[in-house]
């Protein structure tokens, strides 16, 4: 099985969705996003949040289709599915793939996972705006790589952390030494209790 088949099989476990519209010609980058897309939802499952599955309409999505490259939140071009989380007593979120955010300085950054409150989500698709960064939970830059990552790469995120102006922010590599999925398992847990808490 290679390692596409793998996560992808993952991902389709993790969200217990209808179908997931990547298959084994898909790109490993394309497929690594969604994986941690897919630890981030069932780690919120986990700790008591409810997840439902939309497209830009607002329509409830079963069959999940999911950015391969970057675009705007509120483009219509697709039925792109993003998640909508609910912990009791707290404002919903939406967790997206591929989105740009407006930084600080006025500059559009990808977020290749983002996660943000459903009202910023909400104005962005009725403005025809990208979300205002700084309105971020959670930006992850995920890098699908089979050697070390250099040191510009995590310069270069704390670039678009600090003009996004989130003080979450990950760096996602498949080339850490250990199981990426442990390694974001991790990373998603504390993200999840401190959205629950807030």
């Amino acid at each position: 099985m290679s390692t596409v088949d793998h996560l992808v099989g993952e991902i389709k476990n993790l969200l217990a969705a209808g179908a997931v519209l990547y298959d084994s010609a898909s790109k490993p980058s394309d497929v690594y996003e969604g994986f941690i897309f897919s630890l981030i939802v069932a780690t919120a499952s986990r700790h008591g949040a409810t997840v439902t599955y939309e497209d830009i309409y607002g329509a409830k999505a079963s069959n999940l289709v999911f950015r391969t490259g970057p675009g705007h939140l509120y483009n219509n071009s697709q039925p792109f599915t993003h998640a909508v989380i609910e912990f009791d007593g707290a404002p919903a979120l939406e967790v997206h793939l591929g989105v740009y955010v407006t930084g600080a300085s006025g500059v559009l950054h990808e977020c290749d996972v983002l996660a943000l409150p459903a009202e910023e989500a909400a104005l962005s698709r009725a403005q025809g705006i990208a979300p205002q960064g700084s309105q971020s939970v959670l930006i992850v830059e995920c890098k699908y790589y089979v050697s070390n990552l250099g040191i510009g790469l995590a310069r270069n995120f704390e670039g678009l952390r600090a003009d996004i102006r989130t003080l979450n922010g990950d760096l996602s590599s498949s080339a850490e030494r250990r199981a990426p999925r442990d390694s974001a398992r991790a990373d998603t847990a504390g993200w999840a209790a401190s959205a629950a808490a807030s």
